[in-house]
């Protein structure tokens, strides 16, 4: 595991804690409970996810974990990817406990993601600028989120925008606009960075197709321009996401 990456974790979801009344527990788990809830914090060494589980404390009861949210994180992933695990980490804590964040800037203020500089390779911010060049009527809400965390969540704002945009080309099956979508994907999964490699296959292709892999197969007989995201795309559906998504059902 790697330990700095933890530490940015916890100590992000610290403010949450103290808000709550949460205070660590015995044992040498990153667990923090109050009176209603216990919430704990893990890496999944097999996996190489960190983990938010949650759980509602009961009165003779044992305390019984659920993952909430989950996130991949291996060696190729540096400290602002573990400050994107946490964003979304505090934001699922703050939606399941019912607490509300307030915005610190005015969306207005917030200028939109710029493009790679140079021949560097591109990193999340290349791909938003990309994204938001193609589907532009999620300016507001890159500004809105930007606003909202004073940095970009970009594992919540992909999860939210190119998720649920890719699953709904693919049910269209308009081959035009679809091939739009994934041929952008297919580029910056050749020239991005890990943390766009990541956000494409989990993320955006695991989000939109969790539920129907087999209309991610379909995707991939109606473009000509999918041959790079079409192996990790699959690989990534028929393990690590086939195994979330039967626990949540």
């Amino acid at each position: 595991m790697n330990q700095a990456a933890f530490d940015i974790i916890t100590k992000e979801l610290s403010t949450v804690f103290e808000s709550q009344g949460m205070k660590p527990g015995d044992s040498d788990d990153a667990v923090y409970l109050n009176d209603k809830y216990a919430v704990k914090v893990w890496y999944d060494e097999g996996k190489k996810m960190f983990k938010l589980d949650m759980a509602t404390l009961e009165e003779g009861k044992g305390i019984e974990f659920a993952t909430v949210s989950s996130w991949l994180f291996d060696e190729h992933h540096n400290e602002r990817d573990a400050k994107g695990v946490a964003g979304d980490f505090v934001d699922t804590l703050n939606t399941r406990l019912g607490i509300k964040r307030v915005m610190s800037v005015s969306a207005r203020e917030i200028s939109l993601p710029s493009k790679p500089a140079g021949d560097s390779t591109p990193g999340v911010e290349a791909f938003a600028n990309r994204f938001l060049t193609l589907f532009p009527q999620y300016k507001q809400t890159y500004k809105e989120s930007m606003a909202k965390y004073g940095d970009f969540m970009y594992v919540d704002f992909f999860a939210n925008t190119a998720a649920p945009k890719l699953r709904e080309l693919a049910d269209d099956g308009a081959k035009k606009p679809l091939e739009k979508m994934v041929g952008m994907l297919d580029t910056y999964y050749v020239d991005g960075d890990y943390t766009v490699q990541g956000l494409i296959t989990y993320i955006i292709i695991g989000g939109a197709f969790a539920d129907a892999p087999e209309l991610f197969d379909k995707v991939l007989e109606t473009c000509d321009n999918c041959g790079h995201i079409a192996v990790p795309g699959k690989v990534m559906l028929s393990t690590v996401i086939k195994k979330e998504y039967a626990k949540k059902k």
